[in-house]
Order: C-alpha cells, then sequence, then structure tokens
C-alpha cells in the first residue's frame, strides 16, 4: 500500500514540473515577442538592475547577453549586447551604453527575461569608473 501512494504521488510531481517546463517556455516566448526594440542616438549612462551572460559562446549560434538598466533620463531598458561572453556587471554598477545595430537573424538568449521590462535595444555596454 505504501508503495503505491509513494508510486502515485511520484508520478503526480513528475506531471506538475512537466507541465510547468512547457508552461515557461511558452510564457518566456510570449515576453519575447512583445518587445519594443528601439535605437540608442548616442552612447548613454546608467545602472544595473541585473546582468545575465549568454548560454553559449558565438559561434555557429549567435548569443547576446540581457542586462536590465535604468537609464539616469528615468526609463528601465534592456540591453542586449552580441557575444558578451567576458564582461560581468553586478547590480548597481555605473555603465555607459554604445549604440549598436539590431541584427537581421535570431539570437540565442539567456532565460532571465523580464517581462514587464518592454523597451529594447542592442548596444556595447562599459563599465564606467
Amino acid at each position: 500500500m505504501k508503495y503505491k501512494i509513494v508510486i502515485a504521488f511520484v508520478v503526480l510531481l513528475t506531471f506538475f514540473c512537466k507541465t510547468g517546463i512547457a508552461q515557461k517556455r511558452l510564457s518566456n516566448y510570449e515576453c519575447r515577442t512583445s518587445w519594443q526594440y528601439f535605437d540608442i542616438e548616442h552612447s548613454v549612462t546608467g545602472m544595473v538592475i541585473s546582468h545575465e551572460k549568454p548560454r553559449s559562446n558565438c559561434g555557429y549560434l549567435i548569443s547576446a547577453s540581457i542586462t536590465i538598466v535604468k537609464i539616469y533620463f528615468g526609463d528601465t531598458i534592456r540591453v542586449l549586447e552580441l557575444c558578451n561572453t567576458e564582461k560581468t556587471f553586478l547590480k548597481g554598477d555605473i555603465i555607459k551604453i554604445e549604440p549598436a545595430k539590431k541584427p537581421e537573424f535570431d539570437i540565442d538568449l539567456p532565460n532571465q527575461f523580464y517581462c514587464s521590462i518592454k523597451k529594447t535595444t542592442f548596444g556595447i555596454i562599459t563599465g564606467v569608473k
């Protein structure tokens, strides 16, 4: 009897875990399709809220880091930096963002999307001393 209860529990747990993963992937897709892309015209300075390095190095797939930045004129934006596998930024770091153009191809991104942030741009990020 105990074994039947344990097996039923494991089966239910497995079902709920798989269902949660499928829903997360769908919500990540929906999140990404809601982004509003724009180009920055000149360099801007802001403070890092969050930074996620790419999942893989650039190669057959082009990857990008995701940095959530509070810009000094008030907006909070998402900055995607292509092939940024070396730089790491911490929460509170002051950074400078140089303009970069959105590529015409798809890119591999980390899983952390911050769906409430819609404004998204491509840029080259450097730390400010």
